[in-house]
């Protein structure tokens, strides 16, 4: 799949945050904060500490348009409020202001009416894509995608924070903290910790990340690796803190054209098996997930790379979830 014109932003694990600008900040917040507003639009994120040192992780999002609400939360788990009724929709569900799929085996996606694409890996991590119409009229904690990064960090009273921290406090969801600070600090890692987790995240220096050359963005997703492993909770499987920055540096060559197509071959801790008949993608095409998604046109669907598990090119899934030639898909009543 080629480069569009469509900007992303990207959180992952403990929040790693680079905006629709690309600037890369930390935010340890544990209340909800406005990740991104529009006129139309409001996506709010919950966080709650996940490991050690008071970090914390992204564990739900909320998404508010037009007559439609709709919460993502771990693992599968997912509600849907429409006019004020709860849903009990199936996936693929999609109306006049949304339509929510599954993109991948990874990867559940939300297109919205408003040119914002929502990609949740169901844990921590979230992407946005954004539709160029949208420049310069969004806020938040990606920023205001006006083409500069260096006054991404406009607050809601139009002033620029100082630093990352003042930024996200700045968005908080009022009434979400329940007595909770509204931040925290980012970890202190001494030079023991660092030496360990370097151990686990030289794999991101490996043959197995060869096919791209992205090192500045290589070098901060390193470093994002570095606070994730050395602060990961000892309740934690090491590839929940482990994967998700290998994941973010793949998805950012993806984007930028440099697929890296067997990747989880060379990392143990991060492989996914496939059912059988489909195929594991990097650069997968969510838009043709499925013949119930294809007929659904209520809600453009931007292009964007999602990772995982799908169907072969020139198949997609059927109601059953079975791979079939696209040509076999019902025709759109």
């Amino acid at each position: 799949m080629s480069r569009r014109s469509e900007v992303t932003g990207q959180e992952i694990w403990e929040p790693h945050f680079k905006t629709f600008d690309g600037r890369h900040y930390d935010f340890q917040g544990q209340c909800s904060y406005y990740q991104v507003k529009t006129e139309q639009t409001s996506i709010t994120g919950s966080y709650e500490v996940c490991g050690e040192q008071s970090v914390t992780c992204l564990t739900q999002l909320e998404i508010k348009i037009g007559n439609t609400g709709l919460k993502l939360g771990p693992r599968r788990h997912f509600e849907i409020v429409y006019d004020g009724q709860l849903q009990k929709p199936t996936k693929p569900f999609c109306n006049e202001d949304l339509c929510f799929y599954q993109g991948s085996d990874l990867h559940d996606v939300v297109d919205l009416a408003s040119g914002i694409k929502v990609v949740w890996d169901r844990r921590s991590e979230v992407n946005f894509v954004i539709a160029p119409r949208n420049a310069g009229l969004l806020s938040g904690l990606f920023g205001n995608f006006d083409g500069d990064p260096d006054n991404d960090f406009v607050m809601p009273n139009g002033t620029q924070a100082r630093d990352g921290v003042e930024f996200g406090e700045s968005w908080v969801v009022e009434g979400s903290c329940h007595g909770r600070n509204a931040s925290g600090r980012n970890p202190v890692i001494t030079p023991q910790m660092r030496k360990e987790a370097e151990k686990v995240c030289d794999v991101l220096k490996s043959s197995a990340f060869s096919g791209c050359n992205m090192t500045a963005d290589r070098d901060i997703i390193f470093e994002n690796c570095i606070a994730d492993v050395a602060t990961c909770s000892p309740s934690n499987n090491m590839s929940v803190c482990l994967c998700p920055s290998l994941e973010e540096y793949v998805e950012q060559c993806a984007a930028a054209g440099q697929v890296i197509p067997a990747w989880r071959d060379g990392v143990p801790q991060c492989r996914d098996k496939c059912p059988p008949g489909q195929t594991f993608q990097t650069c997968g095409n969510s838009c043709k997930s499925s013949c119930r998604k294809m007929a659904s046109t209520q809600v453009e669907c931007l292009e964007s790379c999602v990772e995982g598990c799908n169907c072969p090119e020139g198949m997609t899934k059927d109601d059953d979830g079975v791979c079939i030639p696209v040509a076999r898909c019902p025709p759109v009543a």
